[in-house]
């Protein structure tokens, strides 16, 4: 399980700067032969990527904390899941075997 960390620095308004915030990101398993589960706080959407930027999948995920993708429609290679939270967006390389 590799988790990838969003971080979003503290911005300033009205005089005060606000608090760092981090969103962690797992994606797994990785590599997969079917399925790629996606977990993280606060995340709205997700997207599958193929190795030509092309968006296979994309899905709205609100209040929920971990989707599962399916992938055994597709071949081998390489993919990309685009997650998106309030801290920002995350992009993580999946290899399909």
């Amino acid at each position: 399980t590799e988790t990838v960390k969003t971080e979003e620095k503290g911005v300033e308004k009205d005089g005060e700067t606000t608090a760092t915030t981090t969103t962690e990101v797992k994606v797994y398993p990785n590599p997969t032969v079917n399925v790629v589960n996606v977990e993280a706080e606060q995340m709205s959407h997700v997207e599958i990527y193929d190795n030509e930027g092309r968006v296979l999948q994309n899905r709205d995920t609100y209040d929920v904390s971990r989707v599962t993708l399916d992938l055994s429609y597709y071949p081998s290679g390489i993919y990309y899941v685009r997650v998106h939270t309030p801290n920002g967006i995350t992009i993580q390389k999946v290899v399909k075997r």
